[in-house]
């Protein structure tokens, strides 16, 4: 396929984007990381946008207006495969504006309501009561506030109306219709007083709980460890949103919709406690101590039936149900064979995920795997465990760190690269390494390969400017002027905002 300077700054461009909407359905507005990752993102994207700008594959990620200085024509909420034109760099402001409304008030109730009353004019109410749920997993909406107040309304509106493209004139004080109208529209002092009733609520339970199972569906087809994780953390706080409004709608539920509901609520419940060992344990690495758990309880229960009992828990995906088979499955103390994409997180989400939950970066340091009881009594010979490992992880990267340095100065590039492709190998997030790894491939004219070690290495922490320094490096030895001058005043923003 070969390397190309469009093609390259979009998987950059991507890689960042897709940091921001994880951090937003970890973590949304709490952290003082979510300002640094809003600026740098968005400098990148004004880069990209003044030198010809780009066109990224997010079909499926969605958007709302932003207040402040959103194009007057542009649709008030919508996806980015709508509307390809939408520029980046106001979608990022979106972002900042949701998550400062969840910082100030708790909720982002009223711009979510107004994009799906949108939606819901334009494309029906089944596409509204989705695209509310859809900027929960897109990042835009946390915890379950703003989520439970615009359903509700939405639901109460469509219920005060004959038709959906109505919708506007039961929740406004007078009924928009343009884009520009729509965004400052004032709602009506009444709105939500009365009680929602009627055949429109049937269709709203069934419409919530339609969506629920899709995404327990979509979680269970998880391809990599990221979005296995990454569903978790959304489908928590969907399922206790799609529960508690069903139950608000529906005071007696069919028999058929009663074991649906019992159902995500056991998932709800295996979702939130996906937190604790994900918070208290190894992040980076995956763990699926919860799964290995919880099935030794279900065989417990019913020896018969037990995987199939754990596989409607959704604690395994389904390219993983196959480990149940092993009999080392059942031994939380046997490490499990997984295949590559299942062994951690990426460098792409490794810092989001690990910042939003803990509140500091990842350290660069951390093995794939635990050492060996043997593999640490070759470094130390004393200490406590967990200090051994800390210490023995320090000592060996900076072993291979002079010995790569000296195989530079000897002229001797492949060397110095065989070794830290090796160190890699061992420690996937250390991006200073990855950094090194890249300069040796750009010394050897491997410029494809260079660019794939700096993705993961400006992924793995955007804001450091030898990163950038090193990318515009490479772009200035392609010859490709575009991505010298984006690399350039990104390298340039990233010094400037706190480390």
């Amino acid at each position: 396929m070969g390397f190309s300077e469009t093609g390259s700054l979009g998987l950059v461009g991507q890689g960042l984007l897709k940091q921001m909407v994880a951090m937003g359905r970890v973590a949304t507005g709490a952290l003082p990381d979510t300002a640094r990752q809003i600026a740098l993102t968005r400098a990148y994207f004004l880069a990209l946008e003044q030198n010809g700008g780009i066109t990224l594959d997010l079909p499926e990620q969605p958007f709302v207006y932003n207040q402040s200085l959103w194009a007057a024509s542009a649709p008030i909420g919508g996806y980015l495969s709508d509307e390809p034109e939408l520029r980046i760099s106001d979608l990022i402001r979106s972002f900042d504006a949701m998550w400062s409304l969840h910082k100030e008030y708790g909720h982002a109730m009223a711009p979510a309501l107004k994009a799906a009353a949108w939606i819901c004019r334009s494309k029906g109410f089944p596409a509204a009561i989705s695209y509310l749920f859809d900027l929960q997993k897109g990042g835009y909406v946390s915890g379950i506030q703003t989520l439970m107040k615009a359903l509700g309304l939405l639901i109460w509106g469509r219920c005060q109306v004959e038709k959906d493209s109505e919708v506007g004139a039961a929740l406004f004080v007078s009924a928009p219709t343009a884009a520009a109208e729509w965004r400052s529209a004032q709602f009506k002092a009444d709105v939500g007083q009365s009680e929602a009733h009627g055949p429109v609520c049937d269709d709203a339970a069934n419409l919530i709980l339609d969506k629920c199972l899709s995404e327990i569906e979509g979680m269970a087809a998880s391809r990599t460890y990221d979005d296995w994780m990454l569903s978790h953390f959304s489908l928590a706080t969907m399922l206790e949103v799609g529960l508690l409004m069903i139950g608000n709608l529906e005071k007696k539920p069919a028999l058929q919709m009663r074991a649906a509901l019992d159902l995500m609520e056991e998932i709800m419940a295996d979702a939130q406690s996906f937190y604790a060992p994900t918070i208290g344990g190894p992040l980076l690495r995956a763990d699926f101590s919860l799964a290995r758990k919880l099935s030794a309880e279900l065989l417990a229960k019913d020896g018969a039936r037990w995987k199939a009992h754990a596989a409607e828990r959704m604690v395994l995906p389904n390219a993983l149900r196959h480990l149940m088979d092993d009999g080392a499955w059942l031994s939380e103390e046997k490490p499990l064979n997984l295949p590559v994409e299942w062994q951690g997180l990426s460098c792409e989400m490794s810092y989001p995920i690990v910042v939003s939950l803990r509140g500091r970066r990842p350290s660069p340091q951390t093995r794939i795997r635990s050492f060996t009881p043997e593999e640490l009594d070759h470094w130390l010979q004393d200490g406590g465990r967990s200090e051994r490992q800390d210490e023995a992880s320090e000592a060996e990267v900076n072993t291979a760190w002079k010995e790569a340095k000296g195989a530079e100065q000897r002229g001797d590039n492949q060397a110095g690269a065989a070794i830290l492709r090796k160190v890699l190998a061992a420690y996937p997030w250390h991006y200073p390494c990855r950094v090194k790894f890249a300069h040796f491939l750009m010394k050897e004219q491997n410029f494809e390969s260079a660019f794939s070690e700096l993705t993961k290495a400006l992924l793995g922490y955007p804001f450091d400017r030898n990163t950038w320094i090193c990318l515009e490096e490479l772009y200035q030895a392609m010859g490709m002027g575009r991505g010298v001058m984006v690399a350039r005043n990104v390298g340039e923003a990233a010094a400037r905002l706190p480390q």
